[in-house]
């Protein structure tokens, strides 16, 4: 019988949905407790055609399949946000939501969605951190320049994933 090798390495994709659409990639060596800082950034899911708004869920789609086929992956968080601008914004979030449940699943990933104030607390210390004092929070600690929100925010859900082993869900 085969000794079972555990993984030491776990990588993990946050995300922040919406027409800029923030992503991270952070790879976690459990044993020392690191975090290393892959990829983020965004994605601009902008469609300016009014009748075609459904290829901004293939051009997420397409770059979630690309980041699931060119990496080994072990789960996918997003910022799961219950209250929302209006209606419009409510279905919008709700297709991203289920598409990104769709492609995580597809590719035998984890994944799992996190409250805002979830999200402030590990990136700061404190749940009701400004939209501000996130960004400072993620350029600190990774040493990058904050893009806007949005890519704060993805890499906020990336360390909460890493933090509550999103893999293991």
């Amino acid at each position: 019988m085969g000794r079972r090798v555990r993984q030491t390495v776990f990588n993990v994709v946050g995300l922040d949905t919406g027409t800029s659409f923030g992503y991270a990639w952070l790879r976690a060596y459990p044993r020392g407790g690191e975090v290393e800082h892959i990829c983020s950034g965004l994605w601009d899911l902008n469609v300016f055609d009014r009748k075609n708004r459904g290829r901004r869920l293939i051009r997420c789609q397409e770059n979630l399949r690309d980041l699931c086929r060119s990496n080994r992956l072990d789960a996918i968080v997003y910022e799961d946000v219950a209250r929302h601008r209006g209606v419009k914004a409510a279905h919008s979030f709700g297709a991203f939501e289920a598409l990104v449940q769709m492609e995580a699943t597809r590719c035998g990933l984890g994944w799992a969605g996190y409250f805002p104030g979830t999200l402030k607390k590990e990136a700061t210390g404190s749940g009701g951190a400004t939209k501000e004092e996130v960004k400072q929070a993620m350029a600190k600690r990774f040493g990058i320049a904050i893009l806007g929100d949005d890519h704060s925010d993805a890499l906020a859900c990336a360390l909460v994933g890493i933090a509550k082993r999103a893999w293991e869900k």
